[in-house]
């Protein structure tokens, strides 16, 4: 269930931060969901997977490990993109509350 928010009634700076919270708020329940836990299980076995075939692969073979480090990649950008929208979401609301107290 999404909260419809008029934001119109506050400055651009403070629209662009609350939209940021309400996004990081979003993402940190996504990953709670079932999608969410299949999906980062998905993205770290895959990660697993790679680093243990790129152990054992020829390393003259530079597509094959150019692949695993790509799926390793891949993997860790998929967690990081996640992560990071939770901390920007979480940054914008301790900037909200501060400028709030301030007032």
């Amino acid at each position: 269930m999404t909260l419809h928010i008029d934001y119109s009634q506050f400055s651009t700076e403070d629209q662009v931060r609350m939209r940021s919270a309400a996004f990081g708020i979003e993402v940190a329940a996504f990953t709670h969901t079932l999608i969410g836990q299949y999906l980062l299980e998905r993205a770290s076995q895959q990660r697993a997977q790679a680093l243990e075939q790129l152990a054992v692969v020829t390393a003259s073979d530079f597509e094959a490990v150019r692949e695993l480090q790509s799926a390793v990649r891949r993997s860790d950008s998929f967690q990081a993109w996640l992560e990071d929208a939770v901390m920007a979401g979480e940054n914008a609301e301790t900037e909200l509350r501060t400028e709030a107290s301030d007032t």
